[in-house]
């Protein structure tokens, strides 16, 4: 019996199929069709060439669900993202519509993660698979410069950065793209001393 793997690996030596062998204590893993390795046991480190952030679910916002989201997944050597899987998400008291809006967040995550452009590992001159982790953090308001903030209870806006957040009660608080986004909604210019 010894014999006959000893013949069949020396078999797959000869026609190039033998696959590397982690070594024992390493971090290495052996999936069905490839093996994937830590960062540090690569020669040259995956590079991402981009990173499409995720979207923020209307579900997600309407039940005030926000904060980080690690997500693990494999920088494969053909090029594709996979074995996405969160490994730390955002803990939460869950309701059936709280449930649902999480699972909506999560997905989001996913997608984003499976999205990612990447140019492979290298080891011993040849691409590899790496195991990568990655954070999301989902905001309920994500203020860019030309971003402005409603308080609905005074149907009145604030340029972002300007107005004194703490102030606005929770739930009361809006995002809108523009001045005049805000303005076709009803909303007023509040009264500040803040710069134009």
């Amino acid at each position: 019996m010894i014999l006959l793997a000893g013949c069949a690996a020396a078999a797959a030596r000869e026609s190039g199929t033998e696959r590397p062998v982690a070594a024992p204590g390493s971090r290495v893993s052996q999936g069905v069709d490839e093996v994937v390795y830590d960062r540090k046991e690569v020669d040259t480190p995956a590079v991402i060439l981009s990173r499409p952030a995720p979207m923020m679910p209307e579900a997600a916002r309407q039940e005030s669900l926000s904060g980080p989201i690690l997500i693990e997944f494999v920088l494969s050597a053909s090029g594709v993202v996979k074995d996405a899987k969160v490994i730390s998400p955002t803990p939460f008291a869950l309701t059936k519509s709280r449930e649902q809006a999480f699972r909506e967040l999560t997905e989001s995550a996913l997608q984003a993660a499976y999205a990612i452009k990447f140019e492979p590992a290298i080891k011993d001159g040849r691409a590899v698979s790496q195991r990568q982790k990655i954070q999301y953090n989902f905001k309920l308001y994500d203020f860019d410069g030309d971003s402005v903030v409603g308080d609905s209870s005074k149907r009145v806006y604030y340029a972002a950065g300007c107005a004194d957040y703490s102030r606005i009660a929770d739930g009361n608080m809006v995002s809108f793209g523009s001045n005049e986004l805000a303005k076709k909604a009803g909303y007023k210019k509040a009264k500040s001393k803040c710069p134009k």
